[in-house]
């Protein structure tokens, strides 16, 4: 056979062809795995920045925690001895995307209501324009002063300007680990002064001032505290403080005119429960697309290119026997990960479906124990009298009952219509409850409460909170006598279903 015939026979025809498939094969992997390589780059450096601003399309802020709210007597102009129990919110919201990257704004609402009778006692609203990618202002007197913490908080000295507060200076001061977060802590203690915020709304009447006068609180002793998780700048806990007290202030001379205001707050209960879950969600999110999303699409196009791309060809020989194995080494390896996808995404549904139907029975048998006891204190309802140590020892009996017969049950509280203690196997009688959803359940009572998960030291528990019905109370226009709540483990119920797929 001659060469031109050898060189032109069917068989190295279909061989060449082979091969020139293999070679654009290899060349489309090549430019699959640099086109990943630059999509890591860009999502990296341009396109997470974007993505993880600190003010991010829709982002809102809550807090609500218990403190108090105390007002000068009207016949002394003094401050009382005892101190009057309410309730804070503080929420910051956007309002306005148009011109976003540039500015959003936001509005910052503050406000306190006796915790008794729900009645508004003080609030102060804002709507200012920040940079949303820091959380800075941007009005000129406002520079480099922040209504939210950036994104990689540092060890620093951070001016904060929000609502009430007028640019403070707060100092980093320690580490602290809350709820297994861990924070940085910062302080400031020293001059506060608020005039503007006791101008008033249409829920509260306001102070007024004249104008040689101002607000601030006496002595400069306004305290305030807040504990930010570094990588969000989430705020998890704060705690703010005039115990000295507002006064009007004559402006020329320094002198105290008239006593305003002694308050204090602190977050605590469920809201730090809840803040902790939301900082971690919002954690994870900023992880993958700051660092795991860019990093594995970085490289999958690594393993493209060493793996594939730069293999141009192969001996003659090898490549047959290689081809003709390869047809079913691909068959037989896209059968194994097509069973495989299917088989993890069924356990998936089978995992979460086990664990729902688990989460429904926990739930079931926590309002049995629930209304079992309400039960009880319908058939006693001096049990919700917090001056008695007999009630109160056989409240306590009743709860101690119901946590030994129910396993799941790792806590139990009971509050009156005032939001008081009665009986609680962790926190003390006769103090007010540090379960803020308690308070919103007594003040907008639902028959049907949503279960709040949280984790607490690594632990997953079930809240169910349930007002307490009893006689009809005219003065409060209610036959609710008070709440409770109930808080059931999940961890030893989710360790049981591990242990069935792993």
């Amino acid at each position: 056979m001659s060469a031109y015939n050898r060189n032109n026979s069917p068989c190295l025809k279909w061989l060449r062809c082979q091969m020139k498939k293999k070679l654009m094969k290899s060349r489309i992997l090549l430019i699959a795995g640099l086109s990943l390589l630059t999509l890591a780059a860009a999502w990296k450096f341009a396109l997470a920045p974007h993505w993880t601003q600190r003010l991010p399309p829709g982002w809102s802020w809550q807090a609500n925690y218990i403190g108090i709210s105390t007002y000068p007597d009207p016949l002394t102009g003094e401050f009382p001895p005892e101190d009057n129990t309410a309730t804070y919110q503080r929420s910051i919201r956007i309002v306005s995307e148009i011109e976003r990257p540039r500015v959003v704004k936001v509005k910052d609402a503050y406000i306190i209501r006796d915790i008794a009778s729900g009645k508004v006692t003080w609030e102060y609203n804002l709507n200012v324009e920040v940079n949303p990618a820091t959380g800075e202002y941007l009005v000129p007197e406002a520079q480099g002063q922040y209504i939210v913490f950036p994104r990689q908080v540092e060890k620093k000295t951070y001016v904060f300007r929000s609502n009430y507060l007028k640019g403070i200076p707060l100092e980093y001061q320690d580490e602290e680990d809350i709820e297994g977060i861990t924070t940085y802590l910062f302080t400031y203690l020293g001059r506060g002064e608020y005039t503007e915020s006791y101008s008033g709304t249409e829920q509260y009447p306001g102070i007024p001032v004249k104008v040689a006068q101002e607000i601030k609180c006496a002595d400069d002793q306004l305290v305030f505290r807040v504990w930010v998780e570094p990588l969000t700048g989430e705020i998890l806990k704060m705690m703010e403080s005039c115990l000295s007290g507002d006064y009007i202030y004559d402006i020329a001379s320094g002198q105290k005119i008239t006593a305003v205001l002694r308050w204090a707050g602190t977050t605590g209960g469920d809201d730090v429960l809840i803040r902790a879950n939301q900082i971690r969600a919002e954690r994870a999110r900023l992880q993958w697309f700051e660092v795991y999303l860019p990093a594995i699409t970085a490289l999958i196009g690594i393993i493209l290119l060493v793996g594939e791309g730069v293999k141009r060809s192969s001996v003659r020989s090898r490549y047959m026997k290689r081809f003709f194995i390869s047809i079913t080494t691909r068959t037989l390896a896209g059968q194994a990960i097509g069973f495989i996808f299917a088989a993890v995404i069924g356990l998936t549904v089978l995992y979460f479906g086990i664990r729902a139907q688990v989460y429904d029975t926990i739930r079931t048998s926590g309002l049995a124990a629930v209304e079992m006891l309400e039960d009880v204190l319908k058939q006693d309802p001096d049990l919700m009298k917090t001056g008695s140590m007999s009630h109160r020892e056989s409240l306590d009996l009743a709860i101690d009952e119901f946590t030994a017969n129910f396993s799941s049950i790792s806590r139990m509280s009971v509050v009156n219509s005032h939001l008081y203690v009665v009986a609680d196997s962790e926190l003390q009688t006769g103090v007010v409850t540090d379960q803020t959803a308690l308070i919103e359940t007594m003040q907008n009572p639902v028959e049907d409460s949503v279960p709040f998960l949280f984790t607490r030291f690594d632990q997953r528990y079930m809240r169910l909170s349930q007002v307490i019905h009893g006689q009809y109370n005219t003065a409060r226009d209610s036959e609710v006598i008070g709440a409770m709540s109930i808080d059931l483990s999940l961890s030893e119920a989710e360790m049981r279903i591990n242990a069935i797929f792993i």
